[in-house]
């Protein structure tokens, strides 16, 4: 696949005929206990300086999952498929919940995958990596772009992991006023 103008005109015009809307809820994401708080948790500052499967790197952006399982499931696959979490292995790290309330978040779901003749498998294939350092550049980190150049907030994407989860990309830098992010450690209670 070729990442041509033509192919980045098509992305921007699935996503606008798909739509950003309003989304919120609890999300929740693994972190190292140097990290838990709340303004290092959400400030992306790791994913920009490694560049995440929807990041490059230099962007901050917060990758957050739909359930708690789902957190530590995502650490495992990262580090089974060349990820590079460094330091604290995954059962010392401190499970944050965040709830949210976002305005302009884009959804990368069925709907926008017909639009934009592609399919989850292609967002999800465990060589992202590779990608970049053959290509220099990924289809989601294109899509994110398209994302960002129409003022997202988030994305909501397909879990690698599970292909009946959703992950949550949120980017702190295109936070609107109305929308607020509020994280806590999280309580089973």
């Amino acid at each position: 696949m070729t990442y041509d103008a033509g192919f980045k005109a098509k992305l921007l015009k699935a996503l606008a005929k798909a739509g950003a809307s309003p989304f919120s809820g609890v999300a929740y994401r693994l972190t190292q206990p140097e990290y838990a708080a709340p303004e290092q948790v959400l400030s992306g500052l790791g994913a920009a300086r490694r560049g995440g499967r929807y990041n490059r790197v230099g962007v901050p952006a917060v990758y957050l999952t739909e359930n708690a399982a789902s957190a530590a499931l995502e650490i495992g696959y990262g580090l089974s498929h060349g990820g590079t979490f460094q330091g604290a292995p995954v059962e010392t790290r401190v499970l944050i919940a965040v709830r949210f309330v976002l305005q302009r978040v884009f959804r990368l779901d069925e709907a926008f995958f017909s639009l934009a003749e592609l399919t989850r498998d292609a967002l999800t294939q465990p060589g992202w990596r590779m990608e970049v350092a053959n290509r220099g550049t990924t289809l989601t980190w294109e899509i994110a772009d398209a994302a960002q150049a129409l003022n997202a907030e988030a994305l909501v994407v397909p879990s690698a992991v599970n292909p009946h989860v959703f992950n949550l990309v949120i980017y702190p830098g295109a936070l609107l006023s109305d929308s607020h992010l509020e994280p806590s450690p999280f309580d089973p209670s």
